[in-house]
């Protein structure tokens, strides 16, 4: 993975915190279930503009989709960087949500304020584990 090991704490702890917080573990992603890491690097004095623009625009962008997924948005303010992480439950698919055109829109609006191309890894769920 592209995820530096301050993301990758602060990945873990936010799944963690995110699933302790679901009831009858309804949230919890299956074995099999697509997931999507995008990770996007925004200009210096533009970051705070894009991540509003990136948080509010996908997650508006995800539910027009009609998609059935869990999305994290995770923050790291001193690289100017936000990584998303995206769950896709059965019957719903990563190719899919890149033929959105509700994502095209956001990734346009995006453009002038990244520093480089936004990438994106395409993983499958192994299992998941949640205790008390």
């Amino acid at each position: 993975m592209n995820l530096n090991s301050g993301l990758f704490f602060i990945f873990i702890l936010f799944i963690s915190v995110g699933i302790l917080g679901c009831n009858d573990y309804d949230c919890l992603p299956e074995g099999g279930d697509e997931v999507a890491i995008y990770n996007a690097k925004y200009k210096p004095g533009e970051f705070d503009k894009a991540k509003q623009i990136h948080v509010e625009g996908f997650s508006k962008a995800m539910e027009e989709s009609g998609q059935d997924r869990i999305t994290y948005f995770l923050e790291d303010k001193e690289n100017n960087e936000v990584v998303a992480i995206s769950f896709f439950r059965k019957g719903n698919t990563v190719h899919e949500w890149h033929s959105t055109e509700a994502r095209d829109n956001v990734l346009e609006r995006l453009k002038s304020l990244l520093k480089e191309p936004i990438t994106h890894e395409k993983l499958h769920v192994i299992d998941s584990h949640a205790t008390d």
